[in-house]
């Protein structure tokens, strides 16, 4: 058993708030073996109580610490305590190779790592017999390997969803047998029309749909048994992109119908980044590797190769193990604290955010804002407009959130950039034309170059832990931020960098100390 001294100095070793009493009961809950419900595990969420400098926005100095605020999850999502401890452990006490090692580390960290790929598979609603676990870095190579493989057949073509992350887009396009379905004008999906084209081009050839369970931009949850349905009448794969929605919608592959395929990253599931999985049907994966190497094969002479069945034919050398085992510990932490109260939870969140940022005078949320009609995850974009009606640069709004709040947040195009253009109504040339000024200067994601306040997005993002307060408070600084434009606060533009920043300042990012220089063990500010 653990008491309040033991439990606050837990806290201050997994970087949360030792004062906050319902942190202190949770981790007394980890501590003694307690079964970890939602509403104990949102206070494990590592670094949750850490403060970050803030500047006067007037002067630009340093006028003390907050509690940092994290409003960036649908990047990266943090780490929860047991996950890191699981991660910690494993590699501090067992760390050797996975396979065919003889030992008891070898043993047991193959052991764990098979573990996790079934935690991963039931986490899916897999069934062993029929479907199988891959582990990749991440989605985005989960989906280059699907894709790949798919394209295998000659006869493949690529049906994409236009508000799809890059990741899902761009290798379906590198096969140039590719084509979209329409979106309303509210950026959700029209259903009909991908039908009408799954009908036409299931005439002549094998046609594959790939779309995202949950967009990164307007965090709309899709209709997915709907679109399996859809699929399955065409006799079409469909290759979900479950990044977005893997923490936030539960998908169960036992009652989807057709042949289905998931993608997930573990830096998306609270867990380790390195980290991802692909699963779906055993048979699609048989064959050559797309990457021979060790640990594809069964047998090699000098003149032929065997290759080992799925998943092993599609996992070459050393996986990252230590990563990949605390996503299975993701999978299972989150599956015994209730997705179904997950998921509620962040609904609640999400209208709670929605309820009060629409009253922040010319904000416009992008997509349907009403949950009623469209649900959505815990995924916000905004552009901000000046009282002449001009949009603020999003990489302005944030920097000043990050700088004089203590905010994490993220202004660009998310790596949907047909997306934010079909959102912010861009015609197809000044889609063109704004691409191209980034093309030219060699930069993406969130320069402040001429045009992007015009086709960026501010983004905040959070999940089942973040606290209320930190989305109630939101509404003022966003009030106090567009204040500030374009010239009442201390941030100024480097035009040649494409960045707003604060002069003096003694770093781009005012988070900790951190630098793999420093000898000794590492604190935080």
């Amino acid at each position: 058993m653990i008491f309040g001294s033991r439990a606050k100095s837990l806290a201050r070793q997994y970087g949360l708030n030792p004062s906050c009493r319902d942190t202190r009961r949770a981790l007394k809950a980890y501590a003694n073996s307690q079964p970890l419900t939602m509403e104990l595990l949102k206070y494990l969420a590592l670094g949750s109580g850490t403060t970050v400098k803030v500047y006067s926005p007037r002067n630009g100095k340093a006028k003390g610490v907050v509690p940092h605020i994290g409003l960036n999850y649908a990047a990266t999502k943090p780490l929860l305590v047991p996950v890191q401890d699981a991660a910690v452990s494993l590699e501090t006490w067992y760390r050797e190779n996975i396979g065919r090692g003889a030992g008891p580390n070898a043993e047991i960290m193959t052991m764990a790592l098979e573990e996790a790929r079934e935690a991963i598979g039931e986490f899916f609603g897999y069934n062993p017999a029929e479907h199988v676990v891959i582990f990749v870095q991440n989605t985005s190579q989960g989906m280059s390997v699907l894709t790949r493989v798919a394209a295998r057949d000659p006869q493949s073509f690529f049906l994409i969803s236009p508000a799809a992350h890059h990741s899902t887009m761009l290798p379906a396009r590198e096969t140039d047998h590719y084509d979209y379905f329409r979106l309303k004008p509210d950026g959700t999906y029209d259903l009909n029309d991908l039908e009408i084209k799954l009908k036409s081009y299931s005439r002549n050839h094998h046609p594959v749909l790939c779309v995202e369970s949950s967009s990164n931009v307007t965090g709309y949850k899709n209709q997915i048994t709907e679109i399996a349905n859809i699929a399955a009448r065409y006799n079409t794969l469909v290759f979900i992109d479950h990044a977005q929605g893997a923490t936030s919608m539960q998908l169960d592959l036992s009652v989807l119908p057709g042949r289905v395929f998931l993608a997930v990253s573990g830096h998306k599931m609270y867990a380790r980044d390195g980290s991802g999985a692909i699963v779906g049907p055993k048979d699609f994966f048989e064959g050559p590797s797309l990457i021979p190497a060790g640990g594809t094969i069964t047998g090699v002479t000098l003149q032929d190769i065997f290759y080992a069945g799925p998943p092993y034919n599609f996992e070459p050398g050393t996986p990252a193990y230590i990563a990949q085992v605390s996503l299975g510990k993701a999978a299972l932490t989150l599956a015994r604290a209730g997705m179904v109260e997950i998921e509620k939870e962040e609904e609640r969140l999400t209208r709670l955010v929605m309820a009060n940022i629409l009253n922040v005078p010319g904000l416009r949320v992008l997509g349907e804002a009403n949950l009623d009609v469209v649900p959505r995850g815990p995924v916000i974009s905004f552009s901000l407009k000046d009282d002449g009606g001009r949009n603020i640069p999003p990489g302005f709004v944030l920097k000043a959130l990050e700088v004089f709040y203590g905010v994490d947040s993220r202004p660009g195009q998310f790596c949907a950039h047909p997306y934010l253009y079909t959102l912010l109504r861009a015609s197809q040339m000044e889609a063109l034309e704004h691409a191209m000024k980034h093309a030219r200067k060699g930069r993406a994601g969130c320069a402040a170059l001429p045009g992007d306040q015009d086709y960026h997005a501010a983004r905040i993002s959070f999940g089942f832990p973040t606290k209320d307060e930190s989305l109630l408070d939101l509404p003022h600084m966003l009030t106090e931020v567009r204040a500030m434009w374009p010239d009442r606060s201390a941030l100024k533009l480097d035009p040649e960098k494409g960045e707003f920043y604060l002069p003096g300042q003694d770093r781009i990012l005012t988070r900790g100390t951190f630098s793999i220089h420093r000898t000794g063990r590492y604190t935080s500010e």
